[in-house]
């Protein structure tokens, strides 16, 4: 794993991404970059998988669910999802 993670990591500073935190253990990069709407962007390094994950907001309406599910039909690796609380909502892609 320590090479795909390194790739990984060496790739998004070619970006000139930043870096606010990384993990090689448990396989975890957070990154940011405003400018690009990026902010604390979680990288989930799984060789071969690469889950790229980012908050969206946060949901108080029965009405969004229903509609972040019929956009899940649209996504083709990825879908929206909710963390545990069921109130914030995520967009997460997986890359092979």
């Amino acid at each position: 794993m320590e090479n795909f993670f390194s790739k990984v990591k060496n790739y998004v500073a070619a970006l000139d991404y930043d870096i606010l935190y990384e993990n090689m253990a448990d396989g975890i990069i957070v990154i940011d970059k405003q400018e690009n709407g990026i902010r604390n962007m979680v990288l989930g390094v799984a060789n071969p998988i690469l889950i790229v994950e980012q908050y969206l907001f946060d949901c108080t309406d029965d009405l969004v669910y229903k509609e972040l599910l019929i956009k899940n039909r649209d996504i083709v690796h990825g879908a929206f999802v909710l963390d545990e609380t069921g109130k914030k909502s995520f967009l997460e892609i997986h890359f092979r």
